[in-house]
């Protein structure tokens, strides 16, 4: 999924329906191509604020068997990010796991708002990045990683 500046937000990987070392992979897969998206980015905005930066994150959504579970990829120190689980959920296939839909349903809602977040932070990127909010160039993502 794309966003208000054309940069993927949300990654999503689905590992079938079996819960083993393909799983792991999956899971190390969709750690490092959020992490290259967040480089990527950190490419792209060099005039920003370190902390308007920070604000940044990215999404993982990740399907094993019937679990859907949501990540979310951040910078947590200058070349450091870290992966945090947000939720998971069961997705219901049977009648009698109907009532797991208010969770999956949950979890989409919850994404969305977080994405709105992101866009929030975008905006500030953006107007950061081109000088109409000024920075100090101490302050600026260059300056502090490089």
């Amino acid at each position: 999924m794309t966003t208000l500046d054309h940069i993927h937000r949300i990654l999503i990987e689905s590992s079938g329906l079996e819960d083993g070392i393909y799983t792991k992979e999956d899971t190390l897969k969709l750690l490092e191509y959020t992490s290259i998206c967040i480089r990527e980015e950190k490419s792209r905005y060099q005039q920003p604020s370190y902390n308007t930066f920070a604000k940044r994150k990215l999404f993982g959504l990740q399907f094993v068997n019937y679990k859907l579970t949501l990540l979310s990829t951040f910078v947590v120190a200058d070349n450091r990010w870290a992966c945090v689980w947000e939720r998971s959920t069961l997705i219901p296939h049977r009648w009698s796991e109907r009532k797991y839909w208010f969770q999956v349903f949950e979890l989409l809602f919850t994404l969305k708002d977080m994405i709105k977040e992101q866009d929030i932070v975008t905006e500030q990127l953006i107007d950061e990045h081109t000088g109409v909010i000024s920075v100090p160039s101490e302050d600026t993502l260059r300056a502090r990683c490089k």
